[in-house]
């Protein structure tokens, strides 16, 4: 996938994204979600399974069921939305391309 290189903040909203989207999806998200499940697990007893003791494992894991799917599934759609972007401005550009000299030969002919 190309990274669009945008300036301001939109560009720099851009490459954080794309750099949080890289780390969600790397082997050390997984394992420190692994451990904070496994810590969370074994404080069950010490604050009685209550409620908000569950409220916090399952706001954990709404977070993280986010940002772990945006890394497969955005990024073949980011590709193909480049893709049709990049396309789509070579058949603009060839389209005035294509005007202008019909212009000029409109110009020439008159001439």
């Amino acid at each position: 996938m190309t990274q669009r290189t945008e300036g301001g903040i939109s560009g720099a909203l851009e490459r954080f994204s794309y750099q949080v989207t890289e780390w969600a999806g790397s082997t050390w998200a997984f394992i420190i979600a692994l451990g904070i499940t496994i810590v969370w697990a074994t404080t069950g007893p010490i604050f009685g399974f209550s409620d908000a003791w569950q409220l916090v494992i399952n706001t954990g894991t709404n977070i993280a069921t986010l940002f772990d799917g945006i890394p497969y599934s955005a990024k073949p759609a980011q590709a193909k939305f480049d893709e049709k972007l990049t396309a789509s401005h070579s058949i603009e550009e060839a389209q005035e391309l294509h005007e202008r000299k019909q212009v000029k030969r409109a110009g020439a002919n008159s001439a």
